[in-house]
C-alpha cells in the first residue's frame, strides 16, 4: 500500500513538494552543504559556512548527518536521497505500527488495519506535505519503541535489550527529540502498567535490561549527541520561558478540525489539528462498549493527552514540575501520540468485529478508509529542484564573497547553501545566541533589543551599525523591502524585476530585488587598531553597541596586556572549504587579527604550521595576534565532542555486542 501510495517517490523526476514544505525552506540547503564538502572536497561538513555568517552544520541536529535515512545523500542526488528517505519513513511507520498492534490487539487483520491506518492517517500525510523530515523519521520510530519495550518486558533477555538499543539508538540521532521526549514520558506509565503484575524478581531484570538498552543506545547515540547538546547550550534555546512555551496554543476554537482537518487556523495545518480520522471513531467506541476494563488504559490516555494541549492549571503544574517539558514549543504535537492510542483503540474494535462473526477479508477492506480520507489532496507531489531555485543573473556575483538579505524572498535563507551562497541570515531551528545577539545590535544599535526568547529567522529590516555588517564582510546586500542604504554607504549595482523566488507558504512568487555591494570591506579579515579586555557577555554586548569602529578589538578572557595604536598591515583570503580557511598576513609588527568568522567551540587556529590561541573577539567573532613579518594562518573547524563521541559509540558497540552474546 505504501509504495503504491507513494509512488512519485521512487517513480519520476524532481523533489517531494509543497509550498509549505521544509524540503524547500531548509533541508535542500543543509544537504547540498554536505555533499559539496563531501564530493568536492572529500571531507565531512563540521560548519555551514551558508547561513548566519555560518554555523555548526554536523552537531545541528535538524541537518540529521549521522540518521541512517541520511546515508542516501553519500551517493544519491539531493532528489532521490530525498524521497527514498520520505519512502523509508512512510513504510518504517506502516510495518511499526503492525509489528506493535500485532502484540496488543488479538487479530493480525487489526494490526494490519492499524499500520495502514498510521502509514496513512490525514495526520503522516499532512507531515510529509509540509516537508518535515524531522518530524517523519520520531514518527516511523515511536511504534518500534514501544514494540522493542514491550518485547523486552514479555520476556527479559541480552538480545531483546540489544533490539530496544537500537531503537534508542535511532530515537537520539534522529532530529525531533520533542517526540521522543514525549515518547520516554509515556514509555514510564506503560513500563509501570507492562510491569505491575510481574513478580518483583522479573520486574528488576526487565528494568535492568530495559536501562542496559537506554545507556547502550545512548553511547551509539553519542557521535551526534555530544556535539548537539554542546549546540543547544550555545543556542536561543536556553532562552526558554513560559510564554514562549503556551505561544500558539490550541484554543478551543481548534476544536472544530476534530471532525474537518481542513478548519485549522493558518497555513500550518498541521499543528494544532485534532483530527484523527471519522472512520476510527465508531471503532474506538466499539472497543470501549465491548471491553470496558481491557481497554479503559488507553481510553484514559486519550482524554488526557487533548486536555494537556491547552493552557489550563493542569498544564501549567506540569510545565513547572517535569523537568526539560518547558524547552520546547508548540506542545500540542503530543497529538501524535494521540494518533497513535486511537489507532490501537481501533485496533481492538477490528478485534470486535471478527469476534462478532465479520469476516476477517471484509475487516481487512477497514485499513483501506484512510486512503478515502483526505489522502487524494495530500498524495505527495513532487518538482525538479531547479524550478524551485532556479538561477539568477546576479547570484555569480554573490558567491564571492557574503550575502545579507532584506525581505525574506530576496534570497530564500534556507536556501542558501544550495545555491552557493554565503548568507548573513538564517532559517534555522537553533541559532547561536551571542550571533543573535550581535545582529540585534547591528539592526538597532541598542543591546536591550537584544531577544531573549528561541528564534528561527534571522531577518535583517533595518541597520543601525553599518560597521558591524562591514565587520562580518558583508559584501552585498540583496533586498526586496525599500531602504535607505545609500545613506549607509552602500552602492546600487542592479536592480531587476520579475524574479521568480521560493517564497515559505506561497510557493513559487515573483518580486523585483536590487543589488547594493560595499564599495570599502574590510575583507574576511582585518587587523585591529586596538585590543581591549572584556569580562561577561553583558558586558561585551554593550561593548558591541558603543563601540565607534569595528576594528577595535573587545576581546573575552585577554590573557596579555590591552593594546593601542597597533601597526597593522595587509592580510587576504586565499583558499576556503567548508571546515577550513587559509590566509596569507604581512604585519609591520605584533598586530591583532580580527576573522569574519563566527566564534563556535572547535575552531583552531596555526600561524606557519604553529598552533595559536583563539579568541572571542567583539562578541561574535573571531581573532588571535600575529607576530611581525609575512605569514601563512589556516583556521580550522574540529569537533572535539564528535571525537568524543565515536570513542563512546565504540563502548556502546561493544555493550551491543555483550548483549547479543548467547544467555
Amino acid at each position: 500500500m505504501g509504495v503504491a501510495f507513494f509512488h512519485r517517490l521512487w517513480h519520476g523526476p524532481g523533489i517531494v513538494y509543497s509550498p509549505d514544505s521544509d524540503v524547500a525552506s531548509y533541508l535542500i540547503g543543509a544537504k547540498a552543504v554536505f555533499q559539496r564538502a563531501l564530493w568536492e572536497e572529500g571531507s565531512y561538513a563540521l560548519w555551514n559556512s551558508a547561513v548566519n555568517c555560518g554555523t555548526p552544520a554536523h552537531a545541528n541536529p535538524a541537518a540529521m548527518y549521522a540518521f541512517p535515512t541520511h546515508w542516501l545523500y553519500w551517493f544519491l542526488s539531493i532528489e532521490r536521497a530525498t524521497n527514498l528517505a520520505f519512502l523509508l519513513s512512510a513504510l518504517a511507520a506502516g510495518l511499526g505500527m503492525y509489528a506493535l498492534a500485532g502484540r496488543l490487539c488479538r487479530q493480525r487483520v487489526s494490526a494490519f488495519v492499524c499500520g495502514a491506518g498510521w502509514m496513512l492517517c490525514h495526520r503522516f500525510l499532512n507531515m510529509v506535505h509540509a516537508g518535515w523530515y524531522a518530524g517523519i523519521t520520531f514518527y516511523a520510530l515511536a511504534p518500534w519503541f514501544f514494540w522493542s519495550l514491550d518485547r523486552l518486558f514479555e520476556k527479559p533477555g541480552g538480545r531483546r535489550a540489544a533490539g530496544l538499543a537500537v531503537v534508542v539508538w535511532l530515537c537520539l540521532t534522529q532530529a525531533f527529540i520533542q517526540l521522543f521526549y514525549y515518547a520516554a514520558l509515556g514509555a514510564l506509565v506503560f513500563s509501570a502498567l507492562r510491569l505491575k503484575d510481574k513478580p518483583r524478581r522479573e520486574r528488576l531484570s526487565a528494568l535492568a535490561f530495559a536501562f542496559t538498552a537506554l545507556l547502550a543506545g545512548s553511547l551509539l547515540a553519542a557521535p551526534n549527541l555530544l556535539p548537539a547538546l554542546e549546540f543547544v547550550a550555545l543556542s536561543t534555546r536556553q532562552n526558554h520561558d513560559y510564554a514562549f512555551f503556551i505561544r500558539h496554543a490550541p484554543t478551543t476554537a481548534d476544536l472544530a478540525t476534530f471532525l474537518d482537518p481542513l478548519k485549522a487556523a493558518g497555513p500550518e495545518t498541521w499543528e494544532n489539528n485534532f483530527y484523527f480520522g471519522l472512520w476510527l471513531y465508531p471503532l474506538c467506541l466499539l472497543a470501549g462498549f465491548r471491553r470496558g476494563r481491557g481497554v479503559a488504559a488507553l481510553a484514559a490516555a486519550c482524554l488526557i493527552l487533548p486536555a494537556l494541549c491547552f493552557d489550563t492549571p493542569v498544564l501549567r503544574l506540569v510545565y513547572a514540575a517535569l523537568p526539560g517539558f518547558g524547552l520546547f514549543r508548540l506542545h500540542a504535537r503530543l497529538l501524535v501520540f494521540e494518533q497513535l492510542l486511537l489507532l490501537l483503540l481501533a485496533g481492538a474494535g477490528v478485534d470486535c468485529l471478527i469476534e462478532i462473526r465479520l469476516a476477517p477479508a471484509l475487516a481487512a477492506l477497514l485499513g483501506l478508509l484512510p486512503l478515502l480520507d483526505h489522502a487524494a489532496s495530500l498524495m505527495p507531489r513532487t518538482k525538479a529542484i531547479s524550478e524551485i531555485f532556479p538561477e539568477q543573473p546576479f547570484y555569480a556575483a554573490l558567491r564571492r564573497g557574503r550575502t545579507a538579505a532584506i525581505g525574506r524572498t530576496a534570497i530564500p535563507y534556507g536556501a542558501a547553501g544550495y545555491l552557493g551562497i554565503d548568507m548573513a541570515n538564517g532559517y534555522e531551528p537553533l541559532n547561536l545566541a551571542y550571533f543573535e545577539d550581535y545582529f540585534a545590535v547591528l539592526k538597532y544599535g541598542d543591546p536591550r533589543k537584544a531577544g531573549r526568547a528561541p528564534v528561527v529567522w534571522t531577518d535583517l529590516e533595518m541597520v543601525a551599525k553599518p560597521e558591524l555588517l562591514r565587520a562580518l564582510d558583508i559584501e552585498n546586500i540583496v533586498a526586496n523591502v525599500d531602504l535607505p542604504l545609500g545613506r549607509l554607504g552602500y552602492r546600487r549595482i542592479g536592480k531587476f524585476e520579475d524574479i521568480p523566488v521560493f517564497s515559505f507558504y506561497k510557493g513559487i512568487v515573483r518580486v523585483p530585488v536590487e543589488v547594493w555591494e560595499d564599495p570599502h570591506p574590510l575583507g574576511p579579515a582585518y587587523f585591529a587598531v586596538s585590543v581591549e579586555p572584556l569580562a561577561g557577555e553583558a558586558a561585551s554586548l554593550a561593548a558591541l553597541a558603543s563601540a565607534s569602529d569595528a576594528r577595535e578589538a573587545r576581546v573575552m578572557e585577554l590573557d596579555r596586556p590591552p593594546r593601542r595604536g597597533l601597526p597593522g598591515g595587509v592580510v587576504g583570503l586565499v583558499r576556503r572549504e567548508s571546515n577550513s580557511y587559509d590566509y596569507e598576513l604581512s604585519g609591520r609588527g605584533e598586530n591583532f587579527l580580527i576573522l569574519s568568522q563566527i566564534w563556535y567551540p572547535g575552531w583552531t587556529a596555526a600561524v606557519d604550521g604553529r598552533p595559536t590561541r583563539l579568541y572571542r573577539v567583539n562578541h561574535a567573532l573571531l581573532g588571535c595576534f600575529v607576530p611581525s613579518g609575512r605569514h601563512s594562518l589556516r583556521l580550522e573547524m574540529t569537533s572535539p565532542r564528535l571525537k568524543q563521541g565515536l570513542v563512546l559509540a565504540g563502548l556502546g558497540l561493544l555493550a551491543l555486542a555483550l548483549l547479543c552474546l548467547p544467555s
